[in-house]
């Protein structure tokens, strides 16, 4: 049952680890790689596979990220042009409103006054937004950056060892085929020189 158990914690943790309970790193590294030692290499490849591809949905979440950012800092950087242009107006009208003097009853001052406060309070805000929301973009595109290299390197590691995996059996196979001291296995080159010796010292007898 412990066994079992330990089975099943195993492949929980090796194919959906974010659906595992939280368990020391030390324990999970045991687990994972007590079933690693076990599976086959097919089976390996495709599992490193699909986590390659699930790291580069995580970096295109992140494209998206600093694409929506990009997106959402124009309509800000729009958003500040339209205040400005409201400002400049505000301030025009209380340019005349001042200059016009007694003509102009004190309530329209106070409103002009309040009117230009409140594009004032909403450019500067609006402005903290922009500098804040600029911020946030310089670090996601170099999140971003760090993510595409990190998610290439894997593949790329990835890529390696699929070609060393070739590579070495390419070698065992020849080995196999034409070493007489390949460990553990009769090389099968050998044994067909036997026979072709055998075969030619019989012809020559005859």
């Amino acid at each position: 049952v412990f066994a079992g158990i330990l089975v099943l914690l195993a492949l929980i943790v090796v194919f959906h680890p974010e659906k595992a309970i939280s368990v020391p790193r030390t324990v999970a590294a045991v687990i994972t790689g007590s079933v690693a030692k076990h599976m086959p290499y097919d089976v390996k490849v495709e599992y490193a596979n699909q986590c390659v591809e699930g790291l580069k949905g995580d970096r295109d979440e992140v494209r998206y990220q600093v694409a929506d950012t990009a997106v959402n800092l124009k309509d800000l950087q729009r958003r500040i042009a339209d205040l400005q242009e409201k400002r400049a107006k505000g301030l025009r009208r209380l340019q005349y409103v001042v200059a016009a003097g007694e003509r102009i009853p004190k309530e329209q001052v106070a409103r002009e006054v309040a009117r230009f406060n409140q594009i004032e309070t909403q450019l500067a805000d609006t402005q903290g937004l922009l500098d804040r929301m600029s911020g946030t973009l310089k670090s996601l595109e170099h999140a971003e950056v760090q993510v595409t290299e990190k998610v290439g390197q894997v593949h790329d590691r990835l890529e390696m060892v699929m070609l060393d995996h070739m590579h070495n059996n390419a070698r065992e196979l020849a080995a196999k085929l034409t070493d007489p001291d390949y460990p553990g296995y009769r090389s099968l080159g050998t044994h067909f020189a036997e026979v072709i010796g055998g075969m030619e010292h019989e012809e020559k007898v005859r």
